[in-house]
């Protein structure tokens, strides 16, 4: 009788213990979580501020007599590519991630599922980024094609997702 007090015991302090790693490795993926999309809306404001360079650039193309309408498409295709990519950030980082453990046995692969399901929809908002990054870039290219663009400076994109 008192064998099975002492196994009830020693079973009741490895629930607490799992228990408690399972919240602290819930408490690890929201802050992955948080911390990515901080970064990602970093690098996308970043994007928007070359935007706005490219955009006060082609205006003084424009000014000057040149044809910038491939530079205006270009400049509207990286907006709604930035626009688009600050949603699907906004939209991660709303995510709550919760492990659901349904049996003791399953635990780690219920842990493991959830830390996977964060690894993709950090990829997915990172192509979203990519994405707007290429575009801003596609915006520059477009302005550089149009002579005598460099005499005040130069508005080369610099923000790269990692």
């Amino acid at each position: 009788q008192k064998r099975e007090e002492i196994r009830a015991t020693i079973s009741a302090r490895i629930e607490v213990k799992k228990k408690q790693l399972i919240e602290r490795i819930q408490m690890k993926l929201n802050n992955i979580n948080e911390r990515r999309t901080d970064h990602f809306l970093k690098v996308l404001e970043r994007m928007q501020n070359i935007l706005d360079r490219i955009e006060s650039r082609k205006e003084n193309v424009s000014a000057a007599g040149k044809d910038a309408k491939a530079v205006e498409a270009a400049i509207q295709t990286a907006q709604t590519a930035i626009d688009q990519a600050i949603e699907d950030v906004n939209t991660q980082k709303a995510k709550e991630y919760q492990i659901v453990v349904d049996e003791e046995t399953t635990a780690r692969n219920d842990v493991g599922a959830t830390a996977k399901q964060l690894q993709e929809d950090l990829r997915k908002v990172r192509e979203s980024v990519k994405a707007a990054r290429d575009a801003v870039f596609a915006a520059h290219q477009a302005l550089r094609v149009i002579r005598g663009v460099d005499e005040g400076g130069t508005a080369t994109p610099s923000a790269t997702p990692t």
